[in-house]
């Protein structure tokens, strides 16, 4: 898994479909891909770095999966906002130069980056979920607080530059 930015017009389009879909924040915003593919739709989700409220998160959920520093498991580093996934066309997706982010910022990433690669399977296996979660089974409390995949999924590739 890497970090990538997503284009703002991209953004901005899939947020006329869904007003869940986040913020981009000017295209500094980095999202974590490919975190799922399903029937062929590549899917990415957005990172949050660390807050309180965020740490308080129930992370047995499908919803976000939270990241702790690798080496002491303690140190909250931020989540990764599954419930945000949004699907993806690569050519509105770039890789994030890390080496191009100030010194503070690029050890919170490299740090975070440790941590999501171990997690590989289980990040993924809860996208699923939640994906499963939303789109098949309808289940309210989860289709509240996820961007509508079904929407997403039935124009994003519709979206022109």
């Amino acid at each position: 898994m890497k970090f990538y930015i997503v284009s703002d017009r991209y953004i901005s389009y899939l947020k006329t479909i869904d007003g869940k879909v986040p913020d981009n924040y000017n295209g500094s915003r980095p999202f974590i891909g490919v975190v799922i593919e399903v029937n062929g739709v590549s899917y990415i989700a957005p990172l949050s770095s660390p807050k309180p409220q965020l740490e308080r998160i129930n992370n047995s959920k499908p919803t976000a999966f939270k990241i702790y520093n690798r080496k002491d498991g303690t140190e909250f580093l931020g989540v990764i906002n599954l419930n945000y996934m949004i699907p993806v066309l690569d050519n509105e997706v770039t890789l994030l130069d890390v080496d191009n982010v100030d010194v503070k910022y690029k050890n919170l990433l490299k740090k975070q980056h440790e941590y999501i690669k171990i997690h590989q399977a289980d990040i993924e296996a809860r996208a699923i979920k939640l994906h499963d979660l939303v789109r098949t089974k309808k289940q309210a409390h989860f289709v509240d607080v996820s961007c509508c995949f079904d929407d997403l999924e039935a124009n994003f590739k519709s979206f022109t530059p």
